[in-house]
This record gives structure tokens, sequence and C-alpha cells, in this order.
């Protein structure tokens, strides 16, 4: 009976559908589901980064005018240039380095270089540009050999504008094999085969509260950018903590370290030994009045170094003054106001030397010009020194 029921079924096309199963009319698209709607995603902005205080300025850079003096003969020039006692070969791969330079004559460079600059990378193969005002040897018998360059316009090569001294290390047949801006302790640690190595830069920061002295020293380490160790190519830095107590006598107890850190990010690169890292002041210490009569003397001082009119007060060649009023290898700021300046307070460990205020102006590349004024000369005193410090990342 069954059986008989299923035949007669499929014989009339199957069973009967509900209404709700029913196939749509012939051409028309089958329904779908209506998807659940989804919310909206709003993207969060990216932050905004937050301004360098450089930003705010307009900078040039400063032209050597200095002409020098001609560069002379061997005896003339090697009088009080000693590399080593008794090392001929080295004094006269160190002239030849000079001469060559002067010159423009990369054959003479290539010459007086050490074997193992040249495999990994003479940084003075191209010296197309060059312009060199100056050059003077000297030390080595009781001082580190060194070499004062005064570079009109470095061209191609990675030496610096402006005057800057670069301490040589000779190897053992007497060619130069270290010619840099930074410490020997660099040429000697490579020479061990270590990477990182001191380029001679460091930071110290203190502060005097009444009988304990504060203390945040920064041991600094970079990795140089060729064999010559004329540029770094990436710094490090550790901060270490310390105090210190009065003594009886007036002076400072040994110094107690309280903390060691390794501080991560990215430092910016010293162009020299003599480039310092601290962190620079939050704020100001000078009022807005004072602030103010900072920024005309400095605006004076910026002003006569671009037009050459510059007088340090001790006389002689007003582009020879310019030359060692600012180094032309940093960007010389146009004008400053009072809202790009920070300030602090500082003291000195000897009683003897006043505290005072220091006037920090940024400049490019996390770097600032630091002037002092001392106490005595009050908050619109004379401004006094002149170093240049990187920012602690």
């Amino acid at each position: 009976m069954v059986s008989a029921l299923l035949l007669l079924l499929t014989a009339c096309g199957g069973p009967l559908l509900p209404d709700s199963a029913a196939a749509p009319p012939a051409g028309e698209p089958a329904a779908t589901a209506t998807p659940a709607p989804q919310p909206t995603v709003t993207p969060k902005p990216a932050p905004t980064p937050t301004p360098a205080p450089s930003d705010t300025l307009e900078y040039t850079m400063l032209p050597v005018t200095w002409e020098g003096r001609a560069f002379g003969s061997y005896e003339g020039e090697t009088w009080q240039f000693m590399p080593r006692a008794e090392d001929e070969a080295a004094r006269k791969n160190g002239y030849l380095l000079a001469q060559g330079l002067y010159e423009g004559d990369a054959e003479k460079v290539r010459a007086a270089l050490s074997d193992r600059v040249l495999a990994a990378g003479n940084p003075l193969e191209e010296l197309e540009g060059l312009k060199i005002a100056e050059v003077m040897l000297a030390g080595g018998l009781y001082e580190i050999p060194y070499m004062s360059l005064t570079v009109a316009d470095p061209g191609v090569t990675p030496l610096l504008a402006g005057e800057h001294t670069y301490n040589l290390r000779f190897d053992e047949t007497g060619k130069v094999d270290f010619f840099s801006p930074f410490s020997v302790a660099a040429a000697d640690a490579l020479a061990d085969g270590e990477d990182w190595v001191s380029l001679g830069n460091w930071g110290i920061q203190e502060t005097i509260q009444g009988d304990t002295l504060q203390g945040v020293r920064y041991s600094i380490q970079g990795r140089l950018a060729d064999p010559l160790g004329l540029r770094a190519a990436e710094v490090r830095g550790t901060r270490v903590q310390y105090h210190a107590a009065r003594q009886p006598d007036g002076m400072w107890g040994e110094s107690v370290e309280e903390e060691e850190t390794s501080i991560p990010g990215q430092w910016p690169l010293p162009l020299n030994l003599y480039e310092t890292y601290e962190e620079p002041p939050e704020g100001n210490v000078l009022s807005p009045e004072e602030r103010q009569r900072v920024c005309d003397q400095l605006n004076r001082k910026f002003a006569s170094l671009r037009d050459g009119t510059y007088d340090d007060g001790f006389g002689g060649d007003p582009a020879w003054q310019i030359l060692h009023a600012w180094d032309n290898a940093r960007p010389l700021p146009l004008t400053v106001t009072p809202e790009s300046l920070r300030s602090q307070r500082y003291s000195e460990r000897n009683p003897d030397i006043p505290s005072g205020v220091s006037v920090w102006v940024p400049l490019p590349d996390h770097c600032w010009v630091v002037y002092n004024i001392a106490e005595s000369g009050g908050a619109a005193g004379e401004l006094s020194g002149r170093s240049y410090v990187l920012e602690v990342p």
C-alpha cells in the first residue's frame, strides 16, 4: 500500500510543498537573508608628533671666511709634530696626509693611509670640492699627535666645515691608521676588535643642596661610520646616578653610585668629542623681561657673525674671531625668540667659581648651544662660554 502511494506521488510530480517553500516565479532571483548591521569603526587619528624646539626658528650655515696661511715645507710644518720618538715615517705620513688634503691630491692621501684603512674603504678616496683654508700639525711628544684643520668647503668628503682638531694614530709601519675628531681611545678599541667604542663624549649634570651633591653621569659609546673614524654611525648611552657628601674641609667626598640604567632610544650623533649629552631644562628660571634682554644679546651676536662685524673684544682679524665664535658645522639661528629659549641655574663644585644661569638655544638635530651668565653679572649680564649639548633621548 505504501509503495503504491509513493509511486502515485512520484508520477504526480512529488509531494506538495508548503507555501513558504514555494519556488520563486521564473526570472526572479531567489530571496536572500538580510545581513545584520555591523558596527561602524572610526579609526583613531595618529598621535601628532611633538614638534622639535628648533622647528620654531630658521637657520643658516655660516660660511668660513678665514683664508688662513699657505701650507709650507716639510721642515716648516713638522717642527712641532713628533708622532713617535724617532719615528720619521709617521712624521712624513702625517705631513703627506696634510699636504694631500690641502692640495686636493687624493693620490698623496692614499699614500699616507694604512693598508687596513685602504682595505676597509678609504673615506677620503674622493676629494672633489674640498677647500682647505689652513692646516697645522702638532703634538706627539707630550700629547696625542693631531692635525688642526680649517675646512672652507668639505666638498664630497666627510670632513667637518670650520676649524676642528683631528687626532692621529699610526700603525707599526708609520702609516695613518686613525684620523678622527673623536678620542684616540676609539682607535685602541678598534685595534682590539671591538665594535662599540668610546668616542670621548660624556655628559654630567649636578645639583647642590646644602651639604649633598646629587649628580647624573652619562657614559657614551658609539660605532664609527668609517675606518678612519671621521663620523659616528650610531650612539648608545648609560645613565649613572650618584651622590657625594661635603667633607669637613669643604671639599666633596668620593662619589657613591646609586643606580645605573641603559637608556634606549635614538641618540643624536656627535660631530666631535667636545659635544656632550644632557637633558635640556623643561622651562625657564628667567623672567619674560630677562629672556627678552638675553634674546636681544643673542640676536646682535648672531647678526654680527653673519655680516662679518663680530668683535670678541680681544682684537685681531674679524674672520678669525668669527671662526672661533661658532662651529661652522652647526646651523646658526637667524633670530631667536624668548619663547624658544630655555634656562636653568647651575652651580660649581668649586665654591670659588660663581654660580649662574645657563641659557639654552635650540639647534636642529636635537642639539643645543648653551651660554652662561655668571650670577655676579645679573640675569641680564653678558653671555659667556659656548658649548654644544646633545639631547639625551
